[in-house]
């Protein structure tokens, strides 16, 4: 049976002429232009806007927060934002009428059908070469279909209820079972990616099911010029990202007093949005809580959600980026750390240790390791040539994920680039 879902269906996959300007289409679970934010509407947005420099027609399909179903043309891509529908009356008779007949009362499948209203419509100029979606909540399972594409790519992340759990974890989303149906859409698609071979194992491991075929194609990054640093606050850290238990600031939080061992003046910054860490704490009260207990409250400082482009200026101030985090798919923020030039020390977590090698690029500690990861700051703070010398090879390794090279392995998986 396995082998039987693994197997590509080429009897009903045409091939794609190569070397034309395409029709591609993404599915995004909440796109940055939109008032979305998170990693695939990032992923879907970088990938889109090159595709429409590089002359193809590019197409991003999202829920968002409007009444009606609308297309708005943003730097090149045509962006259809679909209403987040969460009951039948917020519809059209004419739609509501189709859901119930089709879908009759099954509420998960409302952000779907919307997705696929829009997709219907951007059809009548003809079809997609291809549609590529993501894994999350299996946004493609309804708009899969031979109608509206020549050919179906699947980018997975993880799956959607893969298990992370941590002290005072809320329990499980009520529709976490739906993730069968991102493993079902994954096996019907034409081609599937994986951002990293540690994701591809992960899911592989949690579905039962061999991934052989899914190619490992990184997460795109935006290029930035080398730039010689001097930090602002020479003995310092910066941790980004947002404060939740798996981004690990906490660890980060409990590693402050041994490093003020060696640098009494050691602060550390936390830069991202305050999000919930447990039931009724926020992350900020969390690592405010352990810095207390550890006398070093005055050793923090919390810098809000920032503007992408301000946020290299920033962490450039800072003599080390810390990447605490405790289970990640890819890891953009290690990689643009080390883009942005700033000496990295960061978990030893298997897609960062894909990514980057120790002593090379940047230092890795172990997981939840406070003691770990104070050694390793205080091994960097107290050897600034290393730490810059490392910096610089960081810098050239992680060229391999700047945008234009990730899309034109991405058009290669998908069988669309142009014969050379």
């Amino acid at each position: 049976m396995t082998a039987t879902l693994e197997a590509p269906r080429s009897s009903a996959s045409p091939a794609i002429a190569r070397g034309a300007r395409r029709k591609i289409g993404l599915l995004a679970d909440n796109y940055p232009d939109s008032g979305g934010a998170g990693g695939i509407g990032t992923y879907t947005k970088i990938v889109a806007e090159e595709l429409a420099r590089l002359g193809h027609d590019a197409h991003v399909f999202t829920p968002a927060q409007v009444p009606r179903h609308r297309c708005r043309r943003i730097r090149g891509v045509s962006v259809w934002e679909c209403p987040d529908w969460t009951k039948r009356r917020e519809m059209s008779i004419a739609h509501a009428l189709e859901f119930t007949v089709r879908h009759r009362n099954r509420a998960e499948l409302l952000t779907r059908y919307s997705l696929l209203v829009a997709v219907r419509n951007a059809c009548r100029a003809g079809v997609f070469d291809l549609i590529e979606s993501p894994e999350f909540g299996a946004l493609g399972s309804l708009v899969c279909g031979r109608r509206y594409c020549r050919r179906l790519a699947v980018r997975l992340h993880k799956p959607l209820n893969l298990p992370f759990r941590f002290p005072g974890a809320p329990p499980a989303p009520p529709w976490a079972p739906i993730d069968g149906w991102e493993r079902d859409l994954a096996m019907l698609a034409d081609v599937i990616t994986v951002p990293t071979s540690d994701a591809r194992k992960a899911i592989s491991e949690f579905w039962h099911t061999p991934l052989d075929r899914a190619k490992v194609v990184g997460s795109p990054m935006d290029f930035y010029p080398w730039q010689p640093i001097e930090p602002v606050h020479p003995h310092s850290a910066v941790f980004f990202g947002r404060l939740e238990p798996r981004k690990g600031a906490d660890t980060l939080a409990r590693a402050i007093p041994m490093v003020r061992k060696s640098f009494a003046d050691f602060t550390a910054t936390f830069i991202g949005s305050n999000v919930d860490w447990t039931p009724g704490r926020r992350g900020m009260e969390q690592i405010t809580s352990i810095a207390r207990d550890g006398g070093c409250e005055e050793a923090i400082r919390f810098i809000g959600q920032t503007p992408h482009r301000e946020l290299a200026a920033l962490v450039r101030q800072y003599a080390v980026c810390v990447l605490p985090s405790r289970a990640e798919t890819f890891g953009v923020a290690f990689a643009e750390a080390m883009m942005w030039g700033v000496p990295c020390v960061a978990s030893d977590i298997g897609p960062y240790v894909e990514l980057a090698t120790h002593g090379e690029h940047c230092l890795f500690a172990g997981t939840e390791d406070p003691a770990a990861f104070a050694a390793e700051i205080i091994a960097l703070l107290s050897d600034p040539v290393r730490a810059r010398a490392m910096a610089e090879r960081g810098y050239a390794h992680v060229q391999q994920w700047i945008t234009d090279r990730v899309v034109g392995q991405l058009l290669d998986a998908w069988g669309l680039a142009p014969v050379a």
